[in-house]
């Protein structure tokens, strides 16, 4: 959806133009563009179901002569293609639809780069803790399980609170650098939650 939107701006560059003057140009458009790009990618996180959904099965994954490494690798990856990657693409679509500056841009697609590693992490290690394997059907994993509540709308609630610390201060540092400093954190957080699973959650998926 939100692709589809940067491409539609594209070829109304006109009349997109005039709505980000009247709101104020583009630099008070840049922070509702992050929270909208980034609230995309909270809700795409099919990480935070994808042990569950191996289901009974799974021992089959932990019998592979893969280490856990390129498992948790290759989950992740299916996040970020199909979450990341058209939020990508959309920010540099938007970049010259709606006639962002250089470095809001720039700081806008690093933002949207570090919450796409952070959200498969979070998602994977949410789903260590709370696997379901007995389900009948996947719909019941995707739609009902914990970690799939836990994991959507804690992403939520990440980008909740990055906008309320843009609402209370972040307007004193700018939009660049206050984008910068939140990528820094999420890019902090997914290695960190990128050494957990390495470690201990190699060693929950094997008790599993």
């Amino acid at each position: 959806m939100l692709l589809g939107f940067s491409v539609y701006v594209l070829f109304v560059r006109g009349q997109a133009a005039l709505l980000v003057a009247q709101m104020g140009g583009a630099q008070a458009v840049a922070p509702m563009l992050a929270a909208v790009v980034c609230l995309m990618q909270a809700t795409v996180n099919p990480a935070c179901v994808s042990i569950s959904l191996e289901g009974r099965t799974l021992w089959i994954l932990k019998e592979a002569p893969v280490p856990p490494r390129e498992l948790f690798g290759a989950k992740a990856l299916v996040n970020v293609l199909v979450s990341d990657v058209p939020a990508t693409l959309s920010v540099l679509l938007l970049w010259f639809g709606l006639g962002l500056s250089a470095p809001d841009a720039l700081a806008l697609l690093a933002l949207c780069v570090c919450m796409g590693l952070f959200i498969p992490v979070a998602g994977l290690a949410v789903n260590l803790w709370l696997p379901r394997l007995d389900c009948e059907n996947d719909t019941i994993v995707v739609k009902q399980s914990a970690s799939s509540m836990i994991g959507i709308f804690g992403g939520m609630l990440v980008v909740g609170l990055g906008a309320l610390l843009w609402a209370v201060g972040g307007k004193l540092l700018g939009f660049v650098w206050f984008s910068l400093a939140a990528a820094a954190v999420l890019l902090a957080g997914a290695a960190l939650g990128w050494h957990w699973l390495c470690g201990s959650g190699a060693r929950i998926l094997q008790k599993l």
